[in-house]
Formats: structure tokens, sequence, C-alpha cells
């Protein structure tokens, strides 16, 4: 009686993570980008792309200790997707005009550069592939590893991002 029991429960096993590496839970992760965020006290942030068998992108991860935020290529080209906010302000979002899952695309960083007079800037990056290897670059070609994100501050307050140094 034991045995057909714990058969009963090894089908169901061998057939449950059949199921679930048939959805992607197989999925390959790659880092291609460290940040390294001054206005929250030196924190590191990684974006990493899981990535399906034929090196397509099914998702990107921004990962902190702290945190786990992920979202999809439609939510970069459907107004972008907010990393961090503060005080009812988006600070750092990312978003694309024009990201494909199979070859990559714009990246277009927004960052509050002045929270007293509510401005913004604007800097933009292209996620590449190359085979199976996937990269960042700048528009003249620059590889795009870490990028700092300097603070801005006002009477001692962080009130913005100052500069956002590429590495």
């Amino acid at each position: 009686m034991k045995i057909k029991s714990l058969s009963k429960y090894f089908v169901l096993f061998i057939t449950f993570t059949s199921l679930l590496s048939s959805i992607g839970l197989s999925a390959k992760e790659v880092s291609i980008l460290e940040i390294i965020s001054e206005p929250e006290g030196n924190k590191k942030h990684f974006l990493t792309l899981s990535l399906d068998e034929e090196g397509d992108i099914l998702k990107i991860a921004r990962k902190s200790n702290e945190s786990i935020q992920t979202f999809s290529i439609n939510d970069l080209n459907e107004g972008g997707v907010v990393l961090y906010r503060t005080e009812g302000r988006d600070v750092f979002k990312l978003s694309s005009n024009s990201m494909d899952r199979v070859m990559g695309g714009d990246v277009l960083l927004t960052y509050l550069i002045d929270g007293i007079s509510n401005r913004y800037r604007d800097l933009e990056i292209y996620l590449k592939r190359n085979g199976g290897r996937w990269f960042l670059e700048t528009g003249k070609g620059k590889k795009v590893k870490k990028l700092i994100l300097k603070s801005k501050k006002f009477f001692g307050k962080v009130i913005g991002i100052k500069e956002i140094i590429i590495k």
C-alpha cells in the first residue's frame, strides 16, 4: 500500500517539475549592468536579463540586497519602469521607444537632477546583442558595465542626481 502511494506522489512530482521547466523556470539569467546609487547611500543594484533557450529576453530585473523588481520589454516600451521613487517623485526611470526581445534597442534613463525645480535629464544607451551575448553601450560605441549615480545636494540634503558616471 505504501509503495503505491509513493509511486503516485513520484509521478505527480515528475509531472509538476516537467511542467515548471517547460514554462520557463529554467531560463538563463545574465547580469548586464551594475548601478551604484550614491543618493541611496551607495546601494548597489544589478540589472539582469532572463533569457530563453534561444537567448531571447523573457524578462528584465533590477536586483539589490533588499529587493527584486521584474518587468517586461512591453513595460519599457509602454511608458517605462520607475526604479527609484521617493517623496512622491520618480527619481530614476527606464523606458524605451524600440526595445525588442530578440535584438534589443534603445534604453532611455530618465533621472531627477533637481527636486526643487522638478527638472529631469535623459541619458540614452543601447541594449545590443552579438550572437548569444547581451551588452549595453553608448551612442558612441563605449561599453556600459557600471553606472555611478552621484548625489546633488542642497544644504546637505539630497535633491537629485548631479551626474551619472559611465564605467
